[in-house]
């Protein structure tokens, strides 16, 4: 940056009365305002000068309704600030002679560029006005010659700057005749009180300021968190969004505001989660065994993940609009298995479970039909086949009942009649299966 990036002291009337008028931000705006970022990212600022006289600093990137925003002000030392646009006034020196009878008129004042990072020093006049031009410590190294034509002070006050360490400091003329005493950026002296050499201060460097959103429930992260990046030597305030998807905003740590010091800084802000998990418990509609698609109801835009009582997925699906869904089971079911379906928002909140068996087959009486070898009069097991695990009942023309038997694992009976049977009577086999329904039955 230029070293003359400063406005010269005015000599004219005219130009001391546009002067004052941009003192009082009518002719330009006013450049020691507060700082506002409205967006965030890990990238520097592009500074616009909006209506009102601001310095407002303004991301390229779209401003999100869930993520903090940040505003930095500038710290300044009473009226001794560097008003260039975009500057950070860092420290403040005052002169006086050693007795204490002489105090020089204005101040030694410190400032960093925040676009460039350069590092400034100047004269201010008592009211707030630059004496002098600038001067760019870091790229003009010249330390002899600091006060002498730049501050107005001659060697009775100099700002010096250290490249090795990045650091400077302010001290007065050899013979001992001056001190100077550092104020801090609220104005009010340090504790060295007046001496010949304030002592080496850093320069101030880029910190990240680190926003965490955390259930204060869980203490779980609920969204990345978001990341600032400010010099030090300024105040900052950090906003916070009310809501972020289904969580209501609680509150922020210590750190919600601040000074940022040559450290960086993590903000954590309180959430509590709004959901109700019974809310969007979905329901499952009855299951019959196979692959045909298992349906059932939710909340519109939650996804349903079926699974079997072991925990393995069966399938997934989205509920519509109309607050339906059909999910196809990756394998065909059984009868009388559990089938879980769970529930998840489009935000990752977990619904209540709903947990349902799948039913037995639809019933076909002719598939129990059972058959009746060829019988010998007398009292000999009379025998068949038929659906393994039915109840086989034996009749007479008349109905009684003659006996009973269950069909094996082989798909066989034997049953032995109550009574001897005779030549040409007619008897009937009747099946049930093991839930009670009758199949069709056969007679010989």
């Amino acid at each position: 940056m230029n070293k003359n990036r400063h406005l010269a002291r005015p000599t004219s009337i005219v130009e001391q009365k546009r002067f004052k008028l941009y003192k009082k931000g009518k002719f330009w705006v006013t450049a020691f305002a507060a700082t506002t970022i409205l967006s965030v990212g890990f990238f520097f600022d592009t500074p616009i000068m909006n209506a009102l006289g601001t310095n407002t600093t303004v991301h390229a990137d779209t401003i999100s309704p869930t993520e903090s925003q940040i505003t930095v002000t500038p710290r300044s030392a009473d009226n001794f600030v560097d008003p260039t646009p975009n500057t950070i006034t860092l420290s403040s020196y005052l002169i006086q002679s050693q007795d204490g009878q002489t105090i020089l008129s204005g101040r030694l004042v410190v400032s960093l560029d925040k676009n460039t990072g350069d590092l400034y020093a100047m004269r201010i006049n008592n009211d707030g006005t630059i004496y002098s031009n600038s001067r760019n410590l870091v790229n003009k190294n010249d330390t002899s010659t600091y006060g002498q034509n730049i501050f107005g002070y001659g060697n009775l006050g100099k700002i010096k700057y250290n490249s090795a360490t990045n650091t400077y400091f302010a001290n007065t003329n050899n013979n001992g005749s001056h001190i100077v005493r550092r104020y801090s950026f609220a104005g009010k002296a340090n504790n060295t009180g007046w001496v010949g050499n304030s002592g080496s201060e850093p320069v101030a460097q880029i910190q990240k300021i680190t926003v965490k959103y955390i259930d204060s429930d869980t203490n779980q992260e609920i969204k990345s968190p978001t990341i600032f990046n400010e010099y030090g030597g300024q105040n900052y305030t950090i906003t916070h969004p009310e809501t972020i998807n289904s969580y209501q905003y609680q509150n922020t740590d210590d750190s919600g505001n601040g000074y940022i010091s040559q450290q960086d800084i993590t903000v954590v802000q309180y959430y509590k989660s709004n959901f109700n998990a019974d809310d969007h418990k979905p329901t499952v509609d009855p299951m019959k065994p196979g692959s045909d698609p298992i349906t059932g109801t939710g909340t519109p835009g939650d996804t349903v993940v079926l699974t079997d009582k072991d925990g393995n997925k069966l399938g997934e699906g989205t509920v519509g609009e109309d607050g339906k869904y059909s999910i196809t089971p990756s394998r065909p079911t059984t009868a009388d298995e559990s089938i879980t379906a769970t529930p998840t928002d489009k935000d990752g909140n977990k619904g209540t479970a709903t947990t349902e068996n799948v039913g037995k087959p639809d019933f076909n009486a002719d598939d129990h039909k059972p058959t009746v070898d060829p019988m010998k009069p007398g009292s000999d097991p009379i025998t068949g086949t038929g659906t393994p695990g039915d109840t086989v009942v034996l009749t007479d023309k008349d109905g009684n009942k003659l006996g009973e038997g269950t069909v094996g694992e082989d798909g066989k009976y034997s049953i032995t009649p109550s009574r001897p049977t005779t030549a040409d009577e007619s008897i009937t086999a009747t099946p049930t299966d093991k839930d009670g329904n009758k199949g069709t039955a056969t007679t010989e």
